[in-house]
């Protein structure tokens, strides 16, 4: 929270809407976290996910679990390289619509 500057005087996010009224606390909270948080020319994002699917097949009923882990790091705009974030993003979304259009998918 120190970090992110809420307790700051000087803070420039505003809390209340232009007719007096406070804002949502996330939208607040969004625009704090994308004023100290931006990516500068020469920043990397690292992307670490990890799931855990707990697993019964319904015809014995044994249950098994199994973990996914994906730790992957994006590049610099310098490098004119992609976020890894918006390539999970986009891979996401590739995929999805690629299932809808060849009808897999609804």
């Amino acid at each position: 929270m120190v970090f992110l500057g809420f307790f700051d005087d000087n803070q420039k996010v505003k809390a209340k809407d232009s007719n007096g009224k406070n804002r949502p606390c996330l939208d607040v909270l969004g625009d704090v976290m994308a004023i100290k948080l931006s990516m500068n020319d020469l920043d990397r994002d690292l992307v670490v996910m990890r799931h855990v699917f707990h697993l019964v097949d319904p015809t014995d009923n044994h249950r098994w679990e199994h973990t996914s882990t994906m730790v992957a790091s994006g590049k610099s705009k310098t490098d004119k390289g992609d976020t890894m974030m918006s390539t999970t993003v986009g891979v996401t979304t590739a995929l999805a619509t690629r299932l809808v259009i060849d009808k897999k998918i609804t």
